[in-house]
C-alpha cells in the first residue's frame, strides 16, 4: 500500500525523473506510539525501496514535535522493522539546538560484491 501511494505522490510532484534520489515518509499514530514507514525512489534504476529503518525521517518527525509542543522531547519512533529509534531534540525559546538519534542496530543482510 506504501509504494503505491508514494509512487502517486512521487508522479504528482513530478520527482520521478526530476533528481536522482527521493523519498515519502508515512507517518501514523496508534494509541500513544508513532510509526514511521519510509519508501525510498531510485531513478536510475527506476525502483522504490521500501526502507527497514531511516534517520533523517525520524529526526524531521522529532523536529516537528518539538516544534508543536515548544518544548524539548525524547521521543521514540518505531520503525519497519519493529525497532525504535528514539530522536531526541534540543528546543529553546522558539530556536532548535539539538537533534540526535539514538537506538539499536540489528545487521539484516550482508551482500559480497567482487569488484
Amino acid at each position: 500500500m506504501a509504494k503505491k501511494q508514494s509512487l502517486k505522490l512521487l508522479k504528482k510532484f513530478k520527482l520521478l525523473n526530476s533528481v536522482a534520489g527521493t523519498g515519502v515518509m508515512f507517518i501514523r499514530r496508534k494509541k500513544d506510539k508513532i510509526f514511521l514507514e519510509p519508501v525510498y525512489w531510485v531513478r536510475d534504476i527506476k525502483t522504490l525501496f521500501y526502507e527497514t529503518a531511516c534517520g533523517s525521517g525520524t529526526t524531521s518527525v522529532g523536529l516537528v514535535e518539538a516544534q508543536k509542543q515548544q518544548k524539548s522531547i525524547s521521543l521514540p519512533v518505531i520503525q519497519p522493522t519493529k525497532m525504535e529509534i528514539t530522536v531526541d531534540i534540543k528546543f529553546k525559546n522558539g530556536q532548535f539546538l539539538k537533534a540526535q538519534i539514538r537506538g539499536p542496530i540489528k545487521k539484516l543482510k550482508t551482500d559480497k560484491i567482487k569488484i
